[in-house]
């Protein structure tokens, strides 16, 4: 699990010879789970907490949901013997 730069995972314990298979799950920011709840009824909605920050409309009406997911290129890097 990764949450923090520099976004990188060492893979070498898990990686065989042959084919792998390698899966990445990405997931929203807290802030855009937040809105987003703020949308649905309360019986469906992921979090449970006492900020209320993004519980209200912006002033300008809306929040604005942050950039979120897998941004960029992913890159599998062979590192060399160390």
């Amino acid at each position: 699990m990764v949450w923090c730069a520099p976004w990188r995972v060492d893979a070498t314990e898990v990686l065989q010879d042959g084919v792998t298979r390698l899966e990445i799950e990405v997931v929203n920011l807290w802030p855009n789970r937040i809105i987003g709840d703020r949308e649905l009824p309360e019986e469906r909605c992921s979090t449970r907490t006492n900020i209320s920050r993004y519980h209200q409309p912006a002033r300008s009406g809306e929040h604005t949901l942050l950039p979120s997911g897998l941004i960029g290129p992913v890159r599998v890097v062979a590192m060399g013997d160390h």
